[in-house]
């Protein structure tokens, strides 16, 4: 880090709006003028204070495990698993869900990293995604045929070992979240680069990231948020929920996606800038606001039993992000060294 800088417990940042920033690689030129007011701006700070403060479980013989045995399925079903994603997204479970049952685990796992190749690649091929949704949702060739969507047979091998940890009613919700989620990545794919749609909406966003699909898993952590025991609280719960995961990964992906690009001006806060002609850190700071506010929603709906499971997530989710090389966050201060099994 350069000279001038503030230390907040033990982090690193910049100290003021003049402060000299790391060196980082955003190409764009507008792009990293927008990247450099948040890092200048000290909005951050009190969230990767919070973060640091997080002690992470990990099990890093279970997650080398489900690191061979979820790639290895992957590939044999002809999926693509990139190494980095699929190392990536073992770590998420640990931090996020972390259990002693080596099977839940696994299919822990083969949840998240089925979702986010859905999310990063798929979304890009409308002809396999389309085929992954008309196999899935059952109207065309069935899903185990030969000439079926490898995507649609994967999805409900995935849904099918989820569905060995809860009873059948919560295995249609998780179906119902899943397909849901489908659609949401269709709609997305459908963004222009420079804003100009009209398909940003509450229902899109709602349905974008998989998030409901994510978050209802905690209901595997413990007896007391059982799905279907505590309707009203999830009922309550769930659009904080798919605020917080969608808001915090538009927070905390910011510098990753202006590296890459086209995924910078897909980004909801870019998005949002855009359509409302406000400055970025203006659009970026409501956004931030909105995550913490879900956060703190969530933990008042939740009991006493419920709660530290669910704050442990949280923070986990946000120390993910800090922490994965998938972030980049390393190159902004090196305390955030990238985990590795």
């Amino acid at each position: 880090m350069h000279e001038e800088c503030a230390v907040k417990g033990d982090l690193v940042m910049p100290m003021s709006p003049a402060a000299a920033l790391p060196p980082h690689a955003v190409l764009d030129r507008e792009h990293r003028r927008m990247v450099d007011t948040v890092l200048r701006s000290g909005l951050l700070d009190p969230l990767l204070v919070e973060a640091e403060e997080f002690t992470p479980r990990l099990n890093a013989a279970q997650a080398g495990r489900n690191r061979a045995v979820v790639t290895g399925e992957m590939r044999e079903a002809g999926l693509p698993c990139p190494p980095d994603v699929a190392h990536d997204l073992v770590v998420l479970q640990q931090l996020i869900l972390p259990t002693q049952d080596e099977a839940l685990s696994l299919a822990l796992v083969r949840m998240h990293v089925f979702t986010t190749i859905m999310d990063d690649i798929v979304s890009h091929d409308r002809t396999a995604l389309l085929a992954a949704i008309e196999g899935f949702g059952g109207t065309g060739p069935a899903a185990r045929t030969p000439d079926g969507s490898p995507y649609a047979a994967f999805a409900e091998y995935m849904l099918s070992e989820l569905g060995r940890f809860c009873d059948p009613a919560f295995r249609t919700v998780l179906r119902s979240f899943f397909l849901e989620s489908l659609l949401g990545v269709l709609f997305e794919a459908e963004f222009t680069g420079d804003a100009s749609d009209a398909i940003d909406t509450s229902f899109v966003r709602g349905r974008t990231g998989f998030c409901a699909f994510w978050f209802s898993a905690a209901q595997f952590l413990h007896p007391g948020l059982d799905f279907c025991r505590n309707v009203s609280f999830w009922a309550a719960a769930l659009p904080s929920m798919v605020d917080f995961l969608n808001d915090g990964n538009d927070v905390l992906s910011f510098y990753k996606e202006a590296l890459h690009g086209g995924d910078f001006t897909s980004n909801a806060i870019y998005r949002s800038a855009v359509r409302q002609d406000i400055p970025y850190l203006d659009a970026y700071r409501a956004t931030l606001d909105r995550y913490r506010r879900s956060e703190r929603r969530i933990l008042a709906l939740a009991d006493d039993v419920q709660r530290p499971y669910l704050a442990h997530l949280m923070t986990g989710y946000t120390y993910w992000h800090l922490h994965v090389s998938r972030y980049h966050w390393q190159e902004l201060d090196p305390r955030f060294a990238p985990i590795s099994l």
